[in-house]
């Protein structure tokens, strides 16, 4: 893959990530939901009439694997590099994306903060880890659906001087989340979107076309 171009390279690692998505049990359909009508999001939250979601990406079963976690780390240095994305530290965005911004961390040689809010005990920061005021940093997570998660972690990284522009994740599931974060002046850069994770699924049979259906109806509704 070190021969290929951050294009090219992005092709391939794309490849490797719904593999390791199938092989760790990532993406649930509906029938794995609590009581088989469909999931509950983040999103419902605010959003409480919302419809049930008929799919689930569960991104934390990756971290069965440390291959899988390797494997997740890498996709996302190879979209940054792809993507041309220029930034002096990392911010993970607790807690999901920690143990794969902490793989990024060691294998790019970069520093790594993490937004939080503040305890009623300790220091009372609001950023994990030391940093510089002027500082360009890329927020990473798992996945984005709506974006107040992202929102949520941009802030007191703003506050304290720091600049937020882009953010990336491994998935996006298409349903605000780049808009909302556009709003705010930051780029959503994902590996790979719902549709394409979708079609990918379906073709290689893991899916069947009655399940695709059903989420590309909810998609279109959604």
């Amino acid at each position: 893959m070190d021969m290929l171009r951050p294009a090219e390279k992005l092709v391939e690692v794309k490849a490797i990530l719904v593999r390791a998505i199938v092989e760790t049990g990532v993406f649930l359909d509906r029938t794995n939901s609590p009581d088989g009508r469909g999931f509950r999001l983040k999103l419902h939250e605010t959003q409480p009439d919302a419809p049930l979601s008929p799919y689930y990406i569960d991104l934390r079963r990756l971290y069965g694997s440390g291959n899988a976690i390797g494997i997740a780390a890498d996709a996302l240095a190879i979209l940054i590099e792809a993507k041309g994305i220029e930034y002096d530290r990392l911010a993970g965005i607790p807690v999901a994306s920690l143990p794969i911004v902490g793989a990024m961390a060691v294998n790019l040689d970069k520093p790594m903060v993490i937004p939080r809010q503040p305890k009623t005990h300790g220091t009372s920061d609001t950023i994990e880890g030391p940093f510089n005021e002027g500082e360009n940093v890329l927020l990473v997570d798992d996945l984005v659906t709506g974006a107040d998660s992202k929102l949520e972690a941009a802030d007191p990284l703003r506050k304290k001087g720091l600049i937020v522009t882009d953010c990336s994740v491994l998935v996006d599931r298409e349903q605000g989340g780049p808009a909302q974060l556009a709003e705010a002046g930051i780029a959503l850069h994902a590996v790979l979107t719902i549709t394409e994770l979708l079609d990918i699924l379906e073709k290689e049979g893991h899916i069947n076309s009655q399940t695709a259906a059903e989420i590309r109806e909810y998609r279109a509704a959604n």
